[in-house]
């Protein structure tokens, strides 16, 4: 992981000074602003200030003045009505925010929807059905159809109106019809990333007015769900609809739904991971009928009814995506992972729950995923990218094997016939690799600021005017560099700690409780973060991982030595090994893929790093393997007590280990000229331990001390090598206890 700060020139520096005093932020509020783009007066004061006073009329949407005098045709003409959205949570609550909207205008619709298996968007067996139910005279679509100009022209044939309302991108062709999109380029709306929802909502405001504010809450939830960029206006629908639902003037099914949920902090972060995933849920499981028939009902005994059972589903959801992606690491376990694209496809995965492991996995090996499963014919796909990939526009190179796709930068929807997807996925890999180098596979954090002292009050009050954060204004993220930190372990898995007057939480961050008491410097790389409870703010740090650690001084040595000690006590694993010399094993590392996967170097002893010049291209890790999915990096210290071990296929050890570590049947390589600890000098007859002990019991029968403090006592009459071994002998007959 690179750490990287953003800088600022003099100029720069001097502007946010200036900004800084003419707007009464601190430096770090207004550096945080300025890199993201707000670099005058005006800007940060529009950004501080989000609300409704700044909604762009949607008049200036094209298309609306046409579609508002269509509607109005209709509801004087008793015309019937569909309105036909989409199963994700963008599209329910779009749809519900036109019924609701239409309804108040004087128009009685219909909803439609389909099931994630009719696939996405205006769907011919579901259009026939509602033809052959209702045969409406007009079709309103939202978060859909923007692509279905087939579609448009065979219900246009049988006398059926259609208006369009999307926010995906603009294919070649459009439907021949009244069509809303905020991506359109020729149109006085300057701002092109609404969600379907918000473009729903701009239609109801053109035909009710302010009546359709009250569902900005919906507007906002959605434009959270479908991980639209919280700037501008998203920025101000955002922040209404969280004070819409803050205020408890939210309508029954969502006030219930989040009850359940015992959400007690409401923020964009805490709808994102609370309510979403169990709006989602049903249309991942089949039933996204449940989820619109919840947010269209009235009845309290039907909305608990409902609202619990999207709660199973998501239940549901999340035991099927733990077994869709084993399933998926199976598949990229046997065909290997040194590519930089992973394309997976199994006939029986459920469509609705390809998107969520393409992102984890996307997350994990960091680099572009997509996984299809079939679906009639056909097998329908979803992709997810990293930053630093576009995979519309690489999905695009490959179109001409793709019976249809759409999505943006970052995630997708395809449609391909089962004899092209294994040309698919080679051509992929091909545009891929031939349009990004290796360094846009490299995991890089930016951060807002390092703290070089404690963070000033003025800001922790400040923080609270950057929300609501997502895409495009997300939390900022700091660094701060440390040296020995005490800890304290919370659930055996959780570590709390306190620095410069500030409280961390490192979640799962036990493994990293060695490092954070080594008397080394390292960067402390966290998120901010302001939660109320009974009405008090408590500002608080959310560690993210720990890095560049300068491996200095005796105690790297000794907490190393002392780790290779508790293996060889506490481990059995002896293996089969390949020898090296110190220059085949620097050819080795000369000649590795620094991004690519299944190689894990080890240096057991760190002080012997320094005696290898070219292993500054891999990634480092301190006493856990800090890499996901497998890429290759170079590990610090000993290897038995690590998980994700069976990601590697091939061990590589710079220097010779007191014991050969491995349970998953890897390659092991050794450097068999460097020793990493001299043990020539270790005795393990019984009166030299009972020595030592008795040297132990002296000093602990006075006051509490760590081993490490009494070996500084009889430092002179013992080895360290012989006191770490003994100490572990000991600790395994029980003699001793060390506790944190």
């Amino acid at each position: 992981m690179k750490i990287i700060e953003k800088t600022f020139n003099t100029n720069q520096l001097n502007t946010i000074k200036s900004l800084s005093k003419n707007c009464d932020i601190t430096e770090i509020t207004a550096k945080i602003l300025y890199s993201r783009g707000y670099t005058s007066e005006n800007s940060i004061k529009s950004f501080l200030n989000p609300g409704k006073h700044n909604f762009r009329s949607p008049f200036l949407l094209k298309g609306v003045s046409e579609a508002v005098e269509r509607i109005n045709l209709a509801k004087e003409n008793g015309e019937t009505v569909v309105v036909y959205g989409d199963y994700d949570a963008d599209g329910i609550c779009a749809t519900t925010i036109l019924n609701k909207s239409l309804k108040e205008f004087g128009i009685d619709a219909y909803t439609v929807i389909p099931e994630r298996d009719n696939g996405y968007g205006l769907s011919k067996e579901v259009l026939d059905e509602v033809l052959e139910n209702v045969f409406p005279d007009l079709i309103i679509t939202v978060d859909c159809g923007i692509s279905a100009s087939q579609e448009v022209e065979y219900l246009k044939d049988l006398g059926v109106d259609v208006i369009i309302t999307d926010h995906h991108e603009i294919p070649s062709e459009i439907p021949n019809t009244i069509v809303i999109n905020c991506k359109f380029k020729n149109q006085d709306y300057l701002f092109d990333s609404l969600c379907g929802a918000g473009v729903a909502y701009k239609l109801s405001y053109a035909l009710i007015g302010e009546r359709a504010n009250k569902y900005l809450d919906l507007v906002c939830l959605a434009t959270i769900a479908d991980s639209m960029p919280i700037i501008d206006e998203n920025r101000d629908i955002v922040k209404e609809g969280l004070d819409i639902i803050k205020n408890g003037k939210s309508d029954k099914p969502l006030k219930f739904l989040m009850s359940i949920c015992g959400i007690k902090d409401i923020t964009a972060s805490s709808l994102a991971y609370s309510v979403v995933p169990r709006i989602n849920a049903g249309g991942r499981m089949g039933d996204a009928y449940s989820c619109l028939k919840l947010f269209n009902s009235n009845n309290i005994s039907e909305i608990d009814d409902l609202s619990h059972k999207l709660v199973a589903y998501n239940v549901e959801r999340q035991l099927e995506c733990e077994k869709l992606y084993q399933e998926a690491k199976q598949l990229l376990k046997e065909m290997g992972t040194n590519k930089n694209s992973i394309v997976l496809w199994k006939d029986d995965w459920k469509n609705g729950l390809l998107g969520i492991v393409c992102a984890k996995l996307c997350e994990e090996y960091y680099m572009p995923v997509i996984l299809f499963s079939k679906n009639g014919d056909s097998y329908h796909g979803s992709a997810r990218s990293i930053e630093s990939v576009n995979i519309y526009q690489s999905i695009t190179n490959c179109e001409e094997l793709l019976e249809g796709f759409g999505g943006h930068s970052q995630a997708a929807g395809l449609t391909i016939r089962e004899e092209n997807l294994e040309k698919f996925s080679s051509k992929l890999e091909e545009v891929i690799s031939k349009n990004y180098d290796s360094s846009a596979f490299e995991r890089v954090t930016y951060v807002d600021e390092i703290i070089t002292d404690s963070i000033p009050k003025k800001f922790i009050r400040e923080f609270s005017l950057l929300e609501p954060f997502g895409i495009l204004n997300k939390k900022p993220i700091f660094a701060t560099k440390v040296k020995k930190i005490k800890t304290n372990v919370i659930k055996d898995v959780h570590l709390s700690f306190n620095f410069n007057g500030l409280d961390y939480m490192y979640f799962n961050g036990v493994k990293d409780k060695d490092l954070l008491h080594l008397d080394l410097t390292k960067t402390v790389v966290f998120e901010p973060s302001v939660s109320t409870y009974n009405g008090k703010e408590y500002f608080k740090c959310y560690v993210k991982f720990i890095d560049d650690v300068v491996l200095q001084g005796s105690d790297v040595y000794n907490i190393s030595l002392k780790r290779a000690f508790e293996s060889l006590i506490h481990n059995n694993c002896q293996s089969q090994y390949v020898k090296l010399t110190f220059e085949e094993t620097n050819n080795y590392i000369n000649n590795v893929e620094p991004y690519g996967f299944k190689k894990l170097f080890v240096v057991n002893n760190p002080l012997n790093i320094e005696k290898f010049s070219n292993i500054k291209n891999l990634t480092k890790s301190v006493y856990n393997i800090t890499e996901k999915g497998g890429k290759n990096c170079l590990l610090i210290g000993c290897i038995s007590t690590l998980d994700r071990l069976d990601e590697y296929d091939t061990i590589i050890h710079l220097d010779k280990p007191i014991e050969v570590y491995n349970p998953f049947n890897a390659k092991v390589y050794i450097n068999e000229d460097l020793n990493s600890f001299d043990l020539s000098g270790l005795k393990t007859d019984r009166n030299e331990l009972v020595l030592i002990y008795k040297q132990i019991i002296k000093f602990v029968k006075e006051r509490p001390l760590s081993l490490m403090e009494i070996y500084k006592i009889i430092c002179k009459e013992v080895s360290i090598e012989q006191f770490l071994f003994a100490s572990e002998v000991f600790k395994e007959l029980g003699f001793i206890i060390e506790k944190d």
